[in-house]
């Protein structure tokens, strides 16, 4: 399977709420980059640390992380998605574009690197989620 295949992959299992795929498509000391200053925000080292984080997210929105994949493309073992994401949860919502980063690593997802195009009004909404519990 190439890269570009297991990011595919990835993509469609978060969409489906697979988490167990894509557990599978992690190493073990994946790297997750979360941009900005929010609740959200953050380096996260180990599969374990990017599961607890995802769980925050997805308990904060409810379960959906609201993310299209616009297209994939990839240079060796760096695979980018063109994405957008749009949520809303008890009167707050967000929508905009971004860009993820994921290196890859013998078959498996090794880094990640997460941009927004509005990273501050991002901030914001994961913040006012995260008061709510």
């Amino acid at each position: 399977m190439t890269n570009l295949e297991i990011v595919q992959q990835y993509f469609s299992a978060l969409e489906k709420g697979d988490m167990a795929k894509v557990e599978s498509l992690f190493a073990e000391d994946l790297v997750w980059h979360q941009p900005g200053k929010g609740v959200q925000s953050g380096t996260f080292i180990g599969k374990q640390a990017v599961f607890t984080h995802l769980g925050k997210l997805a308990k904060w929105s409810g379960g959906d992380l609201g993310i299209k994949v616009d297209y994939l493309t990839d240079n060796g073992v760096m695979v980018v998605a063109s994405i957008r994401f749009a949520l809303e949860k008890n009167g707050t919502s967000m929508a905009m574009r971004g860009v993820d980063l994921l290196r890859l690593e013998d078959g498996l997802i090794k880094e990640v690197w997460l941009f927004s195009e509005r990273i501050e009004e991002e901030d914001a909404f994961w913040t006012a989620l995260a008061q709510g519990y």
